[in-house]
């Protein structure tokens, strides 16, 4: 036993500090540390996503008893729920950067999160839509003609430029 202790202690697995939660660490995580590292808008988003998709499932437990069987199973629930893989996903990087901070800060012994595989697209899902027909392009143009949006219409419609590249033009 005190050979195993050794080298428990040796790897890192004995020198846990105090059990912060998820939520506490993430949140002084994103508003002390990432807020000087990335842009604000991308810790408002970080953020966004913590409330949002992390701490009604993951928010209350210590940092340092995740484990990546737990993980997978947030994401199965996010998925059972109808979250996007691109939203899972979003959710599982921050989540892995938080635990990346956490294991330097020796929280935890190693990111749990590395342990678990991104969530798939189905490759048979599609977010393309189907084109306009002839009557509802006419439908469209009348109702915006003379507006202020029918130069962004007819710009959309004819050039299939996308609302930002019509907002930059």
């Amino acid at each position: 036993l005190l050979n195993q202790m050794i080298s428990q202690h040796q790897s890192g697995l004995l020198a846990m500090k105090k059990a912060d939660s998820v939520e506490s660490l993430s949140l002084y995580w994103v508003r002390e540390v990432k807020v000087h590292q990335v842009r604000r808008s991308t810790a408002t988003d970080y953020e966004s996503r913590l409330r949002r998709e992390i701490f009604p499932w993951l928010g209350k437990r210590p940092i340092q008893d995740l484990s990546g069987y737990e993980i997978e199973r947030w994401m199965h629930n996010l998925a059972n729920l109808g979250k996007s893989p691109a939203t899972i996903n979003g959710a599982r990087r921050v989540l892995f950067q938080l635990c990346k901070y956490a294991t330097r800060l020796d929280l935890m012994p190693f990111n749990p999160v590395a342990k678990t595989d991104p969530m798939k697209v189905d490759p048979n899902k599609t977010s393309v839509k189907k084109p306009w027909t002839q009557q509802e392009v006419t439908s469209v143009l009348s109702k915006v003609a003379g507006s202020d949006l029918d130069l962004f219409v007819h710009l959309a419609l004819f050039t299939g430029m996308r609302r930002g590249e019509i907002l930059g033009l």
